[in-house]
């Protein structure tokens, strides 16, 4: 291929690359998204409400993907161009290798590889995007499209917050069916857990739970205000009005994210944004020392880290509890962690399998069922072993060391950007010299800009809302587009008063960067901070939306970094050092310094995402969604000839890893069963061995399938008569305690299922068993400390366990 034509074409490649990571960093915070195809009790609930498929997430992971091919294979097109590796790689790597071991031993393997899958493209997302934005138009377009997307999320919390009377009137009018729809019961105390938190108004716009969205605005309110105070430099050096206009803007922006973050309700998030404010100050004041002794920095704030991570353990090791009730529950989710990490620390429990899993070691003390930690290297520890928390620890010790190196020095001419690509200025302005694909240096590309990403946006999301109904889809759309526009212009409109970057004589020593270059570039580090300082005690670095943001703007800070194994340093070390010996430490650390296994992990994992997630994933959720419109058909033959049975099993069939189709064919099997006359055995039969193959080889620790089984199990004995039948039904009741054995719910049940096959079999051993269990579920239950008390059992319920120990110990007394 000649050069010219290699060159053109690797441009459009990076061009192509670019626009689709673009759309999928605006598009992620704006839609639900789930690694499950199971239907969620929520959802179920409410049929004017699709729940979302895996089928959006692997998508969006290839489309990811595929835009890192596209940027490798640019480079392998145009080999002048060299690309910039931060030093992040390695710990990619280990993370893969951990996550590779961790679905081959996970319980559920389908939530183990789609969670993996999802998680290891984001840091590919950073470092693909650290080497596509090599100039400043590029680099303000993504940042626009992040705070269009930050807008958007303001619009939906505000619109939350102003319809939350109506919402709940709804509620209330609906209550009983509502919870009716997902089997449970009035006076539950999950029922109580949910109103608290609905009661309080907390704002989460697009996100599952309220605190992920403060994450999330909390790292876009850093970035804002860094936005904001460049247009305020540039507005005060021209004093034009059009600028001023623009700072003021960008002001309001930065302002309605602060409060929209505050009406979230989350004090950690909040807390973490004083620390990060603190931060900022200090390297503000600092600034000229930092500069001239990084390392040293690095060193004290590592120091400090530690320090303060040693006297929190201390504490909650001493006192097991901390003042905040919160953090008191976030210690008996470690305390927890730390046994089921220590029971698995080679392997881990896979990708979304800590909730699984928590139950066995959770105390009647913890209030609350999680299926995260809140904290996100126990998470890393827990979900992916020892090796998966090195990992964790390598990407955040090497992206620190990244995102902290001095700016890259730009070339001295033009001419220098075929040799060594940096960002490339004008010896007279000092902005940027973009292409015209990418550049944002007049109103009307930015304008012609917004509208593309607006139409693109808008036209990919609506099929992902999950409704039908058009006044929804159109209001949503609208005031979803309106926002983004809105916090878009702030950012994209060029800055043509003044100078990006600022002359030599203001530079400071040693480093090549004005101060207010350190300003801007300094609030989006100091946003990465917060985000993280955040999720020690959250898990928004496992949501897609948030995750997705912060590996976003994680990328945006490295593209201005100086890089591990640039062509100057490269040179000089051949010209000044002599080669290190082979096999030594200082050879290896060579080798490591000049390779990478980016290229490596991207195309193993894209091969992953599309023939081990998205092709059994797609196939499996359209065949599962025809059962699921055949089961509401009416029939009334034989269950076993029901169009629908063929179905399911095609759905199990097309995804070996998945139990959803399994589970639902049974539950669906054996209520077939119990409505047509006559009763069907063999139904039952089905229902019973498609249950086990679900739970026994795709999915061992679902209590829920456990329960189920057992109560299936039970009704089968009571229709046969069977002792087989009923010892298995305790089998499973106890194989259910096991996984929840805290749990006064998981008593109550082995009790039931003991008495009801005492009374079948007339076995005396298993009534006392039966009455020893209810005495202790009872007294289980009592041990509740104070901040449990919604989740005690139902007076109605303590009621009927009591008098079923009286009813069974009656016969004793009268002897």
């Amino acid at each position: 291929m000649p050069r010219a034509h290699a060159q053109t074409t690797a441009a459009g490649l990076r061009f192509l690359s670019l626009v689709v990571l673009v759309l999928v960093v605006s598009l992620r915070p704006m839609i639900a998204e789930s690694y499950d195809t199971a239907r969620s009790p929520f959802g179920s609930a409410i049929s004017q409400i699709a729940d979302p498929t895996p089928v959006r997430t692997l998508v969006l992971d290839v489309s990811i993907l595929l835009a890192a091919c596209a940027s490798l294979v640019a480079h392998r097109m145009e080999r002048s161009r060299r690309p910039r590796w931060p030093g992040l790689e390695w710990g990619l790597a280990l993370c893969a290798f951990a996550a590779l071991i961790s679905c081959v031993f996970a319980g559920q393997k389908r939530l183990a590889i789609n969670g993996a899958i999802d998680w290891l493209c984001l840091p590919i997302l950073a470092l693909t995007l650290a080497d596509l934005l090599r100039r400043d138009g590029q680099r303000r377009l993504l940042l626009a499209a992040i705070l269009g997307a930050a807008a958007t999320q303001v619009a939906t919390g505000v619109e939350q917050y102003r319809g939350f009377e109506d919402t709940w009137a709804q509620y209330q009018q609906h209550k009983a069916e509502f919870w009716a729809a997902q089997g449970i019961q009035p006076g539950d105390g999950r029922i109580e857990l949910f109103e608290r938190r609905a009661n309080s108004r907390e704002i989460q716009a697009s996100f599952p739970h309220s605190n992920v969205a403060a994450s999330y605005f909390l790292l876009c309110v850093f970035a804002a205000a860094g936005a904001a105070l460049d247009r305020w430099r540039v507005a005060v050096a021209s004093r034009a009005a059009p600028q001023l206009l623009l700072a003021l803007g960008s002001t309001a922006l930065a302002a309605a994210l602060v409060g929209t973050l505050a009406f979230t309700g989350s004090l950690g998030a909040m807390l973490a944004g004083v620390a990060g404010l603190a931060l900022w100050i200090v390297v503000i004041a600092l600034r000229s020392w930092i500069a001239r002794h990084r390392r040293l920095a690095l060193r004290i704030g590592w120091g400090v880290a530690l320090a303060a991570a040693v006297a929190f353990i201390s504490w909650g090791l001493i006192r097991q509890s901390f003042p905040s009730m919160s953090l008191t529950f976030r210690w008996q989710y470690w305390t927890a962690a730390a046994r089921m990490i220590a029971d698995h620390p080679l392997t881990g429990v896979g990708r979304e399998n800590f909730g699984r899993h928590y139950l066995q070691y959770k105390s009647i003390a913890s209030p609350e069922e999680v299926s995260n930690p809140h904290n996100f290297l126990v998470q890393f520890a827990a979900d992916w072993g020892l090796l998966g928390l090195a990992g964790a620890i390598v990407l955040l010790v090497a992206g620190v060391n990244a995102v902290t190196r001095p700016r890259a020095n730009p070339p001295p001419s033009p001419e220098a950007n075929d040799a060594d690509p940096r960002d490339v200025r004008t010896s007279a302005g000092g902005i940027s010299k973009d292409t015209p694909l990418t550049a944002l240096d007049s109103p009307r590309r930015a304008v012609i800009w917004m509208c593309l990403l607006i139409a693109s946006i808008t036209l990919l999301r609506l099929p992902l809302l999950g409704s039908e109904n058009f006044a929804f889809l159109y209001y949503n759309s609208v005031l979803a587009a309106l926002s983004f526009a809105i916090g878009f212009i702030m950012v994209a409109m060029p800055r043509t008063a003044a100078p990006a970057i600022a002359p030599p004589s203001t530079r400071i020593a040693n480093d090549g960067v004005a101060p207010r270059v350190i300003q801007f570039d300094l609030a989006i580090a100091v946003g990465l901070f917060a985000f993280l300082v955040s999720d020690l005690i959250n898990f928004s670095l496992f949501v897609p939306g948030s995750a997705t943001t912060f590996f976003a703007f994680l990328g945006l800070a490295l593209s201005t970094r100086r890089t591990n194994a640039s062509s100057e340093q490269q040179a000089l070390a051949c010209a000044n050092t002599r080669p290190p010996k082979p096999g030594t430490v200082s050879s290896a650390m060579a080798y490591l310094r000049r390779t990478s296994p980016l290229p490596y992990v991207t195309g193993a994992l894209a091969f992953a995402a599309i023939f081990l997630g998205l092709i059994p994933v797609a196939c499996s959720a359209h065949a599962l969604a025809e059962a699921r419109r055949l089961t509401a058909e009416p029939y009334s033959g034989e269950p076993l000839y029901h169009p629908a049975y063929p179905a399911f099993q095609r759905a199990a069939d097309l995804d070996p890893f998945d139990s959803t189709a399994l589970r639902e064919c049974s539950l669906w099997l054996f209520s077939l069963a119990e409505s047509i006359p006559p009763e069907n055995d063999a139904a039952r039969q089905y229902a019973l061995q498609a249950l086990r193959m679900a739970r026994v080889t795709r999915d061992p620790y679902d209590l829920s399938s456990r329960r189920r089984l057992a109560r299936i199990d039970m009704a089968l004995g009571n229709r046969t008569g069977d002792e087989k039948d009923y010892r298995a039904a305790v089998a499973a009741a106890e194989a259910a305690l096991r996984l929840y054995p805290e749990s006064p719910e998981s008593l109550i049940l082995l009790a039931d299922i003991e008495r009801g096959a005492a009374d079948g079999m007339n076995a005396a051993d298993l009534r006392a068993r039966a009455v020893e269990h209810y005495r202790a579920a009872l007294d289980m239950d009592r041990s509740r400390p104070p901040w449990a008390e919604f989740n005690r059992l139902p007076q109605r319920e303590v009621e009927r366990v009591e008098k079923a120990i009286a009813e069974m110990t009656m016969p004793a007394r009268g002897e």
